[in-house]
């Protein structure tokens, strides 16, 4: 039984850094979606007017990759907290 305050132990840290994870990930979306905002005028004005190529492509998949991995990393991060939070609670 002597494990089990070492176990609680670790499972708060590893929490905690779970934690700061979910805040970095939620800030660096808002960090994102403020620069789409600047500069969604410029990407119409630059971007869309004219027809597609090959580097328009790229373009696209930098700008709009990343604000996609941002979304799934910070719903697992979020649905695996809860889970984890939940076997934290048990001890």
């Amino acid at each position: 039984m002597s494990n089990v305050p070492e176990l609680v132990k670790l499972l708060s840290r590893v929490w905690y850094h779970n934690t700061v994870v979910q805040y970095a990930s939620a800030s660096a979306l808002a960090f994102y979606l403020y620069d789409y905002a600047l500069t969604f005028q410029d990407e119409v004005e630059y971007f869309w007017k004219y027809e597609l190529s090959p580097m328009k492509v790229l373009f696209m998949i930098n700008r709009y990759f990343a604000a996609v991995v941002a979304v799934v990393t910070l719903a697992f991060d979020a649905v695996y907290a809860t889970d984890f939070k939940c076997v934290v609670d048990l001890f």
